[in-house]
């Protein structure tokens, strides 16, 4: 198995991460629109602090990094939903040529430790569009525990598309 980590989101991986957001095929199964450069390069002032002990910052990204090679993989997101409750969202997206290799659940179950680790979160999220087996795989792997339907949840590809919903406690967590 070929090792990984994550690596702050940060202006050296600015163009890996515009061809990620901007691949049709990574872009299927999420409400992502295509970005110019410059947009990217704006959106990427948000992430340019990557304190996870500070509960002013809303929304973190890291590269999903090759050890061995350095070569970008993917991305993984945590967003604050509601900070005094400790609830919050993950996201995960990889390049296509990479799916199926076991890289999405490993960077799940490292972003669920740090966030669990370094932050008053009690519960994270995520949800995956119906039509996309494999990412609700990756969520089962990574001992997110399946909580139904959110329909119509998401608009992609100018379409409301039902999501299944999953939830990890910290207290679920602590047990493996």
């Amino acid at each position: 198995m070929v090792e990984i980590e994550l690596i702050p989101l940060n202006s050296d991986y600015l163009e890996f991460w515009h061809r990620l957001h901007n691949d049709p095929e990574t872009r299927q199964h999420q409400p992502l629109e295509s970005t110019t450069l410059s947009e990217q390069t704006e959106m990427l002032r948000r992430f340019q602090n990557n304190d996870l002990t500070d509960n002013t910052l809303p929304s973190y990204k890291w590269i999903l990094l090759e050890t061995d090679h350095q070569q970008p993989l993917g991305i993984v997101s945590f967003h604050r939903l509601q900070i005094k409750q400790g609830i919050g969202r993950i996201g995960y997206s990889l390049l296509p040529e990479y799916w199926h290799q076991g890289y999405a659940t490993t960077a799940v179950r490292m972003l669920v430790s740090l966030i669990f680790t370094h932050t008053n979160m009690e519960r994270l999220e995520a949800v995956c569009s119906i039509n996309n087996p494999a990412s609700r795989r990756v969520l089962e792997k990574a001992g997110f525990k399946y909580e139904g339907i959110r329909r119509k949840y998401l608009r992609i590809r100018n379409g409301r598309v039902d999501h299944h919903s999953f939830a990890v406690l910290k207290s679920d967590w602590q047990v493996n």
